[in-house]
This record gives structure tokens, C-alpha cells and sequence, in this order.
């Protein structure tokens, strides 16, 4: 195996050598990076060198004769002593050149009558071009050599005749020795060399300095430490996720410096592991536990684990499928979500996060899990612990429970503080409840096996408690009779939307439909813009069926009212047609753009 490094002083010691002609033969696994080292790294070092050796690079990929891979070589020297010219005419001047330097066209030129007289045509073959054309210090790089369909005893002759008849300097490229004949190998091949690129070096070439710095490390330091359980690196696959990375890198979650330099590392290592995976594998999919076998339950439950970050940052997944970039917006809110998550910030909730992962995948003793139970309850007891993690310490709590650990008393301790979390906000907790993981708060409506009956007991105590609170901020300062109360309501709607879209749903239909008759012109469009800005907002199907019932009920308690006002009358005409279309909109899951200034 050999390095970077390894390889260059392998290369330099097969140039300097005193023994015998033959071919060398670098070998890697597909994408580990082989040809880049080679015009990069290689191609640097022997240029730059007191005598300096010319590399030439010719791949063998699709050629069918020796002599189509001669002219590929010879094409690759030309491109080299002509700067690499494109133009026809630039490449041929510059052929000529090279040719009467050397005195092969002098050749021509002197034997050419004599030969058309004798009916005898001369062109000089591309080994002997070459044994002219090249330094004395030089080396040919045949590349992807087991890619080829040259017969084998003719591609033996081929490299023979380069290394012992013209000894020149060769070395194979392939993916590994099983690809080249064994012949060839055993008789031309002296030295075999199997690329392992240095980690760092690979990630270092590649991302180069545009992905800088993470916090205070170097983030080629911190992509190598994300990557360090990978065997074999792949350069295309860290090609591949590179505009990822640096676009992310760029989000304000990490350039702004208001995050903790340890939180900015843990998450954009997920973020390199994660996007690195599902590069390699297409996805990272989800997996069925198996109750019967504890080890394998285990395992799978990693898995999901994973499954389960890759969904939380779905922007990897759409940058994968091709899907436009990620607004800076979105991203830094998906970025800030998924630390609260998975890399919580303060000590204890560090400690109680850590107990809860540790009792997830049973790796703890009898000490360790009355600790664990401690750190969540202190950690909740603080207020320290996002409300998004509530449902995997009540789990953990629950599983405590199965080995005799944990005693009802915890589990109705537990559940008591993570009430008095919940209300704190119920607008917030509402956002939780249906935010990327909201089957940790549904767990009826996931897979029996995240069944928590309590975790859904909790949720649904917390969004009638949020409804009645809703409720009443929105009812305040409202007099049903009113002709101003739908501005009031509208008001009210508008304060609740950052954190509840769907807060225009707690106001009683009925209610809503007696404030519609009574209200002046400006309260009627209070309430249609309202009303328009409950319909754009988007969210989990449970609200949107929500929304849509709302929607129905109202239309059905307004069919009916006449109010004496032919401009109201009017107005509460187009209120109607809003809610016909936006009823047919949920349906298409489509909703139309703006209120329309007339009725239908």
C-alpha cells in the first residue's frame, strides 16, 4: 500500500533505478482517486524537480489496437510540447517543429523522391516518434488499463516494446492486478503499488479552501474526522457532495459565530457523514426492528437512527435528487432545528440526551441507567431539555421501567415536568407537535413499535389546552356585536401566526359568522384577508384537515345570512366565493393567490 507521499518516492526510485527495463503498476479501488494524483500531485512533483520529467497520461479506455493507443500517447506528447493546442492547424505547425528538431523530417524530406520512385511509402511509427520526441528523463502513464479491449498477447508486445526496445519509462494504471494479464504482469511488471491516499491529503485536494474553517477548526480536519470510519475514500463521491458542503458552510448557523464552536462541529460532521452515505448508497433508508433477536434490534435501531437525522435534514436529499438549492432562510432553520435536536446545548441536557441515547441502545448497567434517569428528570426539572426531545426521554423513562430501574412514580414525575414544559408555550408546543419529527409526537400514527400511548395522551392535552388559550386570545377585546369586532379578530389572528398559521381555526364558525353579519365593510375585509392568510399556510395533513373542516362549517353557518347593506351585502358576497374556493383549492391542494375583488 502507498500513500501520496509513498508513491511519489516509488515513482522516483523506478527513475533512478540501475537494474533491468519494466513497467510499474499503480492500482486503487474506483474513485480512490488515482488519475488526479497522478495530473496533479505527480505530474507537480516531477516538474518541479532540478531535472525536471515530463509526464505524459494516456488512457486506454475503449481503444481495440496497439496502434490506437501509440497515437494516443503520441496525441498526449504533442498536446504537451504545444502547451495543449486545440486548433488543427497550431497542432500540425507544432508536429512539424518537432519533427525537423529531431531530423525525422529531414529524413523524409531526403528520401522522399527516392522512395516514391522505388513505390515505397515510409511513415515513421509512433515508438520511434516517441524514442525521438521524448527527454531522456520522462514517464508515460497508461491509464485505465484493465478498461481496454486490446487482445492480450498484442498489448504483452505493445508495453514490451515501449520498456525494453525503446526503454522508456511506463506505468500502469488499474483498478487492481486481477484486471491485467497475468502474463503481463508477471514478466513486465517488477513493482506493484496499491493507491491508499491519505484521508486528509484526498479531502484536502478536493475541497481545496472553500470550505475554510467550521467555527474555530479547519474544515478539511473536521471532514476527515467525519469520515474516518470509511475504508476507502472516494474521490467522485467527495466531488459530488462539495457544492453541498460549501454551501452549507456558508449558512449563517456557522459563519455568524452565534452557535458554540462544539455544536457547529457536531452538526456539520452529520452533515458530511450523512450526505457522504447517501451519495454512496443512494439513500439512507429506514429499517424494521426485530423484537426477536436483541443484538439485531439494536443494530437496525442505529440504523433508523440515521434514517431518522437524513429526514430531519432534507436538504441533503434534495440536493442529491437534483432539486433546486436551499434557500439560506430554510437552510439556517433546518440547520438550527436539527442542533436543538441532536446537539443539545446546555450541560445537563447534554447529560440527560446522552442517558436517553445510551438507554435507547440498552448500553448501560444498573448504576448507569438510575444515573440516566436522574440526568433526565434534573434536566426537565431545569426547563433544560427542547421540547422536541420530550417523547425520547419519556421513552427511555418507560424502558427504565422494563429492567425494574425506573417505578411509576418516575414515569408520572417525568410526564408532570414535561407538562409543565409544554404549557409554558402552547403555540410553540403546537410547532413541535408538527414540525419535520412529528411522528415522535404521533406515535399512533407511526409504527407499532414507537407506539406511546402517554406521548399522545400528552399531545392531545396540550392542543385542547392551546385551543381554549387560542380561543380566548383571540376572542379579546372582541364584542360579537360590533361592527369593528372582525378587525379586532384579524388583529388578534395576526399576532398568534408566527407561532400558530392555524390560529384563525379556534374562532368559533357560528361566532365568526354573527361577527360577519354585524361588521362594517373595512371588518368584512379584515376578516377575508384573514381568512386568505389561514389558506396559504401550509402544514402536517392532520391541520390542513383541520383547516378544510373550519373552512366548511363557516361557509355552511354564512349560507344563510342577509344583512340590508347592498355594499356589505356585497362584501360578504366575495367572503363566500373565497370560501368556495379555497374548500375546492384543499381539495386540488392548491389555493389561489389573492382574494378576488368581486363576487361570484
Amino acid at each position: 500500500m502507498a500513500t501520496e507521499s509513498e508513491l511519489i518516492e516509488a515513482v522516483d526510485s523506478y527513475l533512478n533505478r540501475q537494474e533491468g527495463r519494466y513497467a510499474i503498476l499503480i492500482y486503487g479501488e474506483w474513485g480512490c482517486g488515482k488519475t488526479r494524483f497522478i495530473q496533479n500531485d505527480l505530474k507537480q512533483h516531477l516538474e518541479d524537480n532540478d531535472k525536471p520529467v515530463l509526464l505524459l497520461r494516456a488512457s486506454a479506455f475503449g481503444a481495440n489496437t496497439s496502434e490506437e493507443l501509440m497515437g494516443r500517447i503520441v496525441s498526449a506528447l504533442i498536446n504537451e510540447r504545444a502547451g495543449i493546442v486545440n486548433s488543427t492547424s497550431s497542432r500540425n505547425n507544432t508536429l512539424k517543429t518537432l519533427l525537423k528538431n529531431t531530423g525525422l523530417s529531414s529524413l523524409n524530406a531526403a528520401g522522399a523522391k527516392v522512395l516514391k520512385k522505388l513505390g515505397i511509402s515510409y511513415s515513421a511509427p509512433p515508438q520511434l516518434v516517441l524514442s525521438f520526441l521524448l527527454p531522456k528523463k520522462s514517464l508515460i502513464v497508461i491509464d485505465d488499463l484493465e478498461r481496454c479491449s486490446i487482445e492480450e498477447n498484442e498489448l504483452f508486445g505493445t508495453i514490451n516494446d515501449l520498456t525494453e526496445t525503446h526503454s522508456l519509462n511506463v506505468a500502469l494504471v488499474a483498478k487492481s492486478v486481477d484486471n491485467i494479464s497475468a502474463e503481463l504482469v508477471e514478466k513486465l511488471v517488477w513493482r506493484k503499488y496499491k493507491f491508499t491516499p491519505s484521508p486528509f491529503e484526498l479531502i484536502r485536494t478536493i475541497m481545496g479552501k472553500e470550505v475554510a474553517q467550521i467555527g474555530s477548526t479547519s474544515a478539511t480536519e473536521l471532514i476527515a474526522e467525519s469520515l474516518q470510519l470509511q475504508t476507502n475514500l472516494n474521490a467522485r463521491l467527495l466531488q459530488r457532495i462539495k457544492p453541498l458542503l460549501v454551501h452549507t458552510a456558508s449558512s449563517s448557523f456557522f459563519s455568524s459565530g452565534n452557535t458554540d464552536d462544539r455544536i457547529q462541529w457536531n452538526v456539520f460532521s452529520d452533515i458530511v457523514s450523512l450526505s457522504y452515505e447517501a451519495a454512496e448508497q443512494g439513500t439512507i433508508a429506514a429499517a424494521k426492528p426485530q423484537y426477536d433477536d436483541p443484538l439485531e434490534h439494536m443494530r437496525l435501531e442505529r440504523i433508523n437512527e440515521r434514517h431518522e437525522k437524513y429526514k430531519s435534514l432534507r436538504f441533503i436529499e434534495n440536493y442529491l435528487n437534483g432539486g433546486s438549492q436551499t434557500t439560506a432562510e430554510d437552510l439556517n432553520a433546518a440547520l438550527s432545528s436539527y442542533a436543538i435536536k441532536y446537539h443539545p446545548q446546555t450541560a445537563r441536557e447534554v447529560a440527560a440526551i446522552t442517558a436517553v441515547n445510551r438507554i435507547k441502545f440498552w448500553e448501560f448497567e444498573d448504576d448507569e441507567g438510575q444515573a440516566g434517569l436522574e440526568a433526565i428528570k434534573e434536566a426537565l426539572s431545569a426547563g433544560e431539555i427542547a421540547l422536541v426531545n420530550i417523547p425520547r426521554c419519556i421513552r427511555a423513562v418507560k424502558s427504565l421501567m422494563q429492567c425494574g430501574i425506573a417505578t411509576d412514580k418516575d414515569l408520572e414525575d417525568t410526564l408532570a415536568l414535561s407538562r409543565e414544559l409544554l404549557l409554558a408555550s402552547t403555540a410553540l408546543s403546537l410547532k413541535v407537535f408538527h414540525s419535520e419529527g412529528w411522528h415522535e409526537w404521533h406515535t399512533n400514527d407511526g409504527p407499532a413499535e414507537l407506539r406511546l400511548h402517554e406521548v399522545d395522551a400528552l399531545r392531545k392535552e396540550i392542543e385542547r389546552e392551546h385551543t381554549s388559550r387560542a380561543s380566548d386570545t383571540l376572542m379579546a377585546g372582541v364584542n360579537v356585536g360590533s361592527e369593528n369586532s372582525g378587525c379586532a379578530i384579524a388583529n388578534n389572528a395576526r399576532e398568534l401566526m408566527p407561532l400558530d398559521a392555524f390560529a384563525m381555526t379556534k374562532v368559533d364558525p357560528a361566532v365568526l359568522a354573527k361577527i360577519v353579519s354585524a361588521g362594517s365593510v373595512a371588518s368584512i375585509h379584515c376578516i377575508r384577508t384573514a381568512i386568505f392568510d389561514l389558506s396559504k399556510a401550509a402544514d402536517e395533513s392532520s391541520q390542513l384537515a383541520e383547516r378544510e373542516r373550519w373552512l366548511a362549517d363557516l361557509s355552511s353557518e354564512l349560507a344563510d345570512v342577509q344583512v340590508p347593506s347592498k355594499t356589505r351585502s356585497f362584501h360578504i358576497s366575495c367572503l363566500k366565493g373565497d370560501l368556495r374556493r379555497y374548500l375546492s383549492a384543499e381539495e386540488r391542494h392548491i389555493v389561489e393567490d389573492e382574494p378576488t375583488a368581486t363576487s361570484d
